[in-house]
């Protein structure tokens, strides 16, 4: 069978890919490459694989042509820019402030075939704020103001972002190389493992035997697999395909089981241990062992999916819906039963990290496991079957989809590496803190309220990581030099550029679940808004009360747990208009209070009172709910 060009390339790209992962895998257990070489073959097998992805993908229409030439020529420039920094490492390092005209020519290079990667694999607006960044660090000495700085030639900019190893091979570019590369292994392991199916059935075991079955199905595993692979669109395309169409049979409707599953994907990426890429990023940025930020964020994560939980409960509740017939869900005992070494690898990283071990030797620990669980699968079905390279193609094809997930995001941390280093070189970063306190006029809640609508406005249009990582340099030092704790005003951030996933006019994980599940995108997107209310509420909460992420005494902990948790259920029961009937007017006024008093922290006298408040709410409809079922 002779094979176009096409499927040549195809399967080229899966040998690079396949070879990258190998290589990752043997820099993270070996270690004998440095840090910046490391970085440089990492960056090198990411442009080799997005330039023939993009040339694999071009059309044959004459603008087709004329793309596939214009990233031939990238690709080769692309290797040869990595290769001379790879042969001439030490001369660079030695050399620094004294470069060369070839090395200034490589370091243009690599801002060039940096930005197109990152175009070519996230869309314009990254590479375009790149752009602006760098122009400004041309122009500062002609603009106003707070605006102004002296200026860089174009030698020291091209040095600066380059060949001085600070800006594209920087800190991020180095997360991307390590903690990121095995995560994204594992992810694309996992999921070949056939592990996806039996988290989706242990979640329609666990939620479906309510009315709200199909729904709470859909949060459980769009929030445990959204842990994992860390993009909200991507969980959302890969578990909406089973999760919308069985709501929508089950009387849903369209726009509710949309919204479903893009708030339960959305929040994913805030549920430990692995919370996507931001995580890692957010451990290197502020210097707080990754471990405690998952501790952290424990709470938090477990509240947003308290008040999306609730909000489908008494949604199906209200609607009335058939429940599902026992002989209709997996048994719980059985799925376990056959699928309980799928909860092996994921209990590994969360040991390793308890116990103290770095992020790379916990995710090393979950990959080493999933492999074995790949080996006793094959033993089991025939051991004759272990020399058959066909046995193995599910290991391969992970890696290979564990590296296509992660090389766009390796190259959109080098141009946000640039990105940082021109914000930070010319002075703006630290003015940025002082545009931030002044506009918030020195007062906590309005700095955080106007950070809150910068990160809103770039997580619609930016990766999360992205923008995660712009506010992390612009905004949130002006948070904690207002007196607000640090692991807080991270964590602020990163919820609110996650949340942009939901929010409208954008809202990427809600266009794909509309077109799912074949519903308005309007109607959807401002049903995910409530759903994800909470993200929106809790980050306010923990950064004015620390306890919400671990750090208190256990009674404070319990104290703004509990009161949070009843005030989201009393905010959830508002929104859908019932509780265990359909709310009276003087049931929505009370509730709307107890939700305010219990979720805002207030004194606990405060919320005693709206707890008694709470529970006559509950009592009254339950005297009101034998009439309400006779009619």
């Amino acid at each position: 069978m002779i094979l176009d060009k096409s499927q040549l390339l195809k399967k080229l790209i899966y040998i690079i890919s396949f070879a990258m992962a190998i290589f990752q895998l043997y820099a993270s257990t070996v270690r004998t490459i440095t840090p910046t070489l490391l970085q440089n073959m990492h960056i090198a097998f990411a442009y080799v694989i997005i330039f023939l992805t993009a040339i694999q993908k071009a059309s044959d229409t004459t603008i087709g042509r004329i793309s596939k030439i214009i990233h031939l020529v990238l690709l080769a420039a692309a290797v040869a820019a990595t290769a001379y920094i790879h042969i001439n490492y030490e001369n660079l390092i030695l050399n620094v402030g004294m470069a060369e005209p070839v090395d200034i020519f490589i370091g243009f290079i690599l801002i060039i075939v940096t930005l197109e990667a990152t175009r070519s694999s996230f869309g314009l607006p990254i590479p375009l704020l790149t752009v602006i960044c760098i122009i400004y660090m041309f122009a500062g000495p002609y603009l106003p103001g707070i605006l102004y700085h002296g200026g860089f030639s174009f030698n020291r900019v091209v040095s600066t972002l380059t060949i001085s190893f600070s800006g594209m091979y920087g800190s991020l570019l180095g997360v991307s190389a390590t903690f990121v590369a095995l995560f994204m292994l594992f992810g694309g392991l996992l999921g070949k493992s056939g592990a996806g199916k039996f988290f989706m059935d242990l979640a329609m075991g666990i939620g479906g035997r309510t009315k709200a079955g199909p729904a709470l199905a859909a949060v459980i595993s769009s929030g445990l697999m959204g842990s994992i692979n860390g993009s909200a669109v991507a969980n959302v395309a890969t578990t909406g395909v089973f999760t919308i169409p069985l709501m929508k049979e089950r009387g849903y409707e369209p726009h509710f089981a949309g919204a479903v599953e893009a708030t339960a994907s959305t929040g994913g990426m805030l549920l430990p241990p692995v919370m996507g890429v931001g995580a890692f990023i957010m451990a290197e940025l502020t210097g707080i062992p990754y471990a405690r930020i998952c501790a952290g964020a424990l709470i938090p994560a477990l509240l947003y999916y308290l008040l999306c939980g609730t909000s489908v409960v008494l949604h199906s509740n209200r609607l009335n819906l058939k429940q599902f017939d026992n002989s209709e869900l997996p048994s719980i005992r059985q799925t376990l039963k056959h699928g309980f070494y799928y909860l092996f690898p994921i209990i590994a990283i969360v040991w390793y990290m308890c116990l103290g071990y770095s992020v790379s030797k916990s995710a090393l620990a979950g990959i080493k496991i999933l492999f074995l669980i790949f080996v006793l699968k094959i033993l089991f079905d025939s051991p004759r079957k272990l020399l058959n390279p066909k046995s193995w193609k599910a290991v391969s094809d992970g890696l290979v989809d564990g590296i296509k997930s992660l090389v766009g995001v390796a190259a959109t941390l080098a141009c946000v590496g640039l990105m940082v280093n021109c914000i930070v070189s010319t002075g703006l970063a630290h003015r940025l803190v002082i545009i931030v306190l002044n506009l918030g006029h020195n007062n906590k809640i309005a700095s955080l309220f106007i950070t809150m609508l910068i990160a809103l406005v770039f997580g619609m249009g930016v990766p999360t990581t992205a923008s995660y990582i712009l506010l992390a340099t612009m905004a949130a030092p002006a948070l904690v030099q207002a007196g607000l704790p640090l692991l807080g005003v991270h964590l602020f951030c990163y919820y609110f550029t996650i949340i942009g996933a939901v929010t409208p006019p954008v809202g990427n994980a809600s266009i794909v679940a509309s077109r799912l599940a074949g519903a308005d995108y309007n109607k959807t997107c401002i049903c995910a808004v409530k759903l994800a209310l909470s993200g929106f509420i809790l980050p306010f909460i923990f950064v004015l009360k620390p306890a919400m992420l671990m750090d208190g005494s256990l009674f404070e902990i319990l104290e703004v747990t509990l009161t949070t948790a009843f005030g989201l259920i009393a905010l959830s029961a508002l929104l859908e208009r019932w509780l265990l009937v359909r709310n009276s007017l003087t049931d929505d006024f009370l509730l709307a209070a107890v939700a305010v008093i219990l979720i805002y922290p207030s004194p606990l006298w405060c919320s005693v009172i709206a707890l008694v408040l709470f529970y006559l709410v509950l009592y009254n409809q339950k005297k009101r709910k034998p009439a309400a079922s006779c009619r």
